[in-house]
């Protein structure tokens, strides 16, 4: 899987070891099956020391945020962790909430004019 982070520092083959050792000191990062498997996760500002975390399992219309809280340091650390080993207790560790990423549909208007 890959594993990139805010800082641009990418590594294509993650391994548990590139978790533990980055994520701490960057701001967000993704970890990633394809451009549109994926889990992420961003500090959050405030709260201090909490993070916001969520997934996308193949589309736009399949992407999730967990929304129970706190999501602290070592939660997000472990949803990571298992995610990198195709372990999918990480979705039992949160409530999910589907997240609507979807661009509008066409109004049928034509722009060109």
């Amino acid at each position: 899987m890959e594993l990139r982070f805010e800082s641009g520092k990418l590594i294509n083959t993650a391994t548990e070891s590139d978790i533990r050792e980055n994520l701490q000191a960057e701001r967000f990062a993704v970890l990633s099956a394809d451009p549109d498997t994926y889990i992420q996760c961003a500090k959050k500002r405030r709260p201090p020391g909490e993070y916001d975390l969520e997934y996308q399992a193949g589309s736009l219309e399949e992407h999730y945020r967990a929304i129970d809280r706190p999501i602290d340091y070592g939660r997000v650390l472990q949803a990571l962790c298992n995610y990198l080993k195709y372990d999918a207790s990480w979705r039992d560790n949160f409530r999910w909430e589907k997240m609507s990423l979807s661009p509008p549909p066409s109004q049928g208007k034509d722009d060109s004019r």
